[in-house]
């Protein structure tokens, strides 16, 4: 079941970490930052199913090479808080395959980036075991490989617009602050006051709900391409118009137990509100969903009642006509045929006469008597045959109507059960997905900073290793070496920090393998839960033995009394828990109930009158 993420973050390095890291961690690739001599070596790293880079048509072709590009980005920013590249992270949606969410992914980075100046390195992530393919053209053979778990997309974008020269534009300028007499404003400092202008409009909070917003649409018109009934939306429940019921802030002390495996009274809360929340949401999309789907079913139905209505109408109304031209033509031959009676006989006597036209007179009205009750309309000659006494339709030799409507019965009651359950696993599924897909993006974030540790350290163990090489008379090579020391170990020193504030002083290797633990678990009741797609089989199969048996008893003679059975005792259906599962109820009961309203076919009718 799809789900919405996405979220943004900022690579700077005030946070001790580099675009260059950050691109080999989430491409799985090994290069080497210019700037500090740093190696970052990630190529053992798996779970990686595609990896490209897209650049603007007048960026350098160089740019393609992920080195040369992230390299080139730090070399363009000088200040120690510089923001070097920007993260999207999106969860891709699994009723798609991976060449689908390439297509996807690719074209969505276009529309949003590329076509704006930016470079981006899209890699995807996806929960199998090789390793990810090295050419663009080996992800169709790979795809076997994935497995259906949490499948997401980094997208690292530049800060930097590319000019039409090909060269790093600025991001913004700065602008002095004027007094109302149009001077500067000089500060107790002694500078000059001023404010920094943004040159793009990447940084705003309107671009990056643009951004979200588009996602959805082209995620949207993936599932409409394909026929599939699953949206997603990219707004919040604030913005939906959902009251959603806020969580209690946990604090500290009971943040710390709850990463040590102590449950607490504000954590057993917070996830009980979050389970309802996210039930909520997936309940009113699966809702609104469901209530289209009803609408246009609605539709569909009035249309061809209507035109079936219109085609019966005119139909009776041609067969009444012909029959009363036939009639009115069978009239005046008679009137003709009497009028020669009447020359024929008028030498008779007057006594004679009148005798023989009182008898044709009889003879026509008798005969007149026999024409109409020929022309009578079908209707009434089928309503007089279903009129007929019990004993004269207990002739044929059919099955009893008890039996029947039981059958149907049944039939209705897996089928209406079929469809109920089909949504609770569809549920229960993204509500995994969702826990799944949080977890996995702690996991990530853990494990590219305790690497990012460890290559600083054996940096620094490297340079320190080269110091002690150098003779007493390398002074200034020592100076060097120590200024890259000093800057690794700030680096190494604020991802530390970094850690530390997020996770609480909590040791983060116990804390990334019972995140992983986590995940395994998710895994494992989601591969445990049914195959929606073989229950969407099976419910077809149940459907189209419906039809055939409604088809059938629809032909019968006591068909009112098969009804009247179905409607007394409508067989075991399971109770709704929610909103939901009564429309999913409602919408199974409505296509059953168009199967019944449907003229039965010539080859089902032809089968009935053969058996009888």
């Amino acid at each position: 079941m799809a789900i919405y993420h996405l979220s943004v973050k900022n690579i700077s390095r005030n946070s001790g970490r580099s675009s260059v890291s950050a691109a080999a961690y989430r491409a799985g690739d090994k290069i080497t930052n210019e700037q500090d001599g740093v190696t970052h070596d990630f190529l053992k790293k798996r779970g990686i199913a595609y990896s490209t880079i897209m650049i603007p048509e007048n960026a350098p072709k160089e740019y393609q090479n992920r080195s040369v590009l992230w390299n080139a980005i730090e070399k363009s920013e000088t200040t120690i808080k510089s923001r070097t590249a920007r993260e999207i992270e999106i969860a891709l949606p699994n009723e798609l395959n991976l060449r689908e969410q390439v297509k996807l992914v690719e074209q969505y980075v276009k529309d949003n980036f590329i076509d704006q100046g930016m470079c981006a390195d899209i890699s995807i992530h996806s929960g199998h075991k090789n390793e990810h393919p090295k050419d663009k053209e080996d992800y169709a053979k790979h795809d076997k490989d994935i497995k259906p778990n949490n499948p997401h997309v980094h997208i690292l974008l530049t800060t930097r617009p590319i000019n039409q020269n090909g060269e790093w534009g600025a991001k913004s300028k700065k602008e002095y602050v004027l007094n109302k007499k149009g001077e500067r404003i000089k500060l107790p400092s002694g500078r000059w006051k001023s404010k920094k202008i943004d040159l793009v409009d990447w940084n705003k909070s309107e671009t990056l709900l643009q951004w979200r917003k588009n996602w959805a649409i082209a995620c949207n018109k993936e599932f409409e391409r394909k026929n599939l009934s699953v949206r997603i939306d990219h707004r919040s429940y604030k913005d939906q118009g959902i009251e959603k019921q806020p969580m209690v802030h946990m604090g500290v002390e009971a943040t710390q137990m709850e990463r040590k495996g102590i449950k607490t009274e504000k954590g057993e809360y917070n996830r009980e509100v979050r389970a309802m929340n996210t039930s909520y949401q997936n309940n009113l999309q699966e809702l609104e969903r469901q209530v289209t789907e009803i609408k246009a079913f609605q539709r569909q139905m009035h249309i061809q009642q209507s035109a079936a209505t219109k085609r019966e109408h005119e139909r009776q109304l041609a067969e009444k006509e012909k029959l009363n031209d036939e009639l009115a033509k069978e009239v005046r031959e008679k009137i003709d045929h009497w009028d020669e009676q009447q020359e024929r006989y008028s030498v008779y006597e007057d006594e004679n006469r009148g005798a023989e036209r009182q008898r044709g007179y009889q003879e026509y009205e008798n005969q007149n008597t026999n024409d109409i009750q020929r022309t009578q309309p079908k209707e009434q000659q089928i309503q007089q045959k279903t009129n007929q006494p019990r004993a004269d339709r207990d002739r044929y030799d059919i099955e009893p109507a008890e039996t029947v409507a039981g059958r149907l019965n049944d039939l209705r009651s897996d089928y209406i059960n079929l469809e109920v359950q089909t949504l609770r696993i569809q549920e229960a599924r993204g509500e995994l997905q969702n826990v799944s897909m949080q977890a996995q993006s702690k996991a990530e974030s853990i494990e590219e900073k305790l690497q990012l540790i460890k290559q600083y350290s054996q940096k620094i163990n490297q340079l320190q290793a080269d110091r002690e090489q150098l003779g007493m008379f390398s002074g200034k090579e020592k100076r060097s070496i120590n200024d890259q020391i000093r800057r690794l170990e700030q680096s190494k020193a604020q991802v530390q920090s970094n850690l530390k504030r997020e996770w609480g002083g909590s040791d983060q290797s116990t804390v990334l393998k019972q995140i992983l633990q986590q995940q395994s678990e998710i895994k494992k009741q989601l591969d445990s839960l049914p195959n929606i797609k073989k229950l969407k089989e099976q419910q077809n199969v149940i459907g189209q033995a419906y039809k055939q048996e409604i088809e059938g008893a629809m032909t019968r003679p006591d068909k009112n009394y098969i009804q009247d059975l179905m409607n007394r005792n409508k067989g075991q259906v399971r109770e709704p828990k929610n909103l939901n599962e009564k429309i999913a109820i409602s919408k199974a009961e409505s296509k059953l109930q168009n199967i019944i309203t449907k003229k039965p076919t010539k080859s089902i009718e032809k089968n009935m009158n053969r058996g009888r």
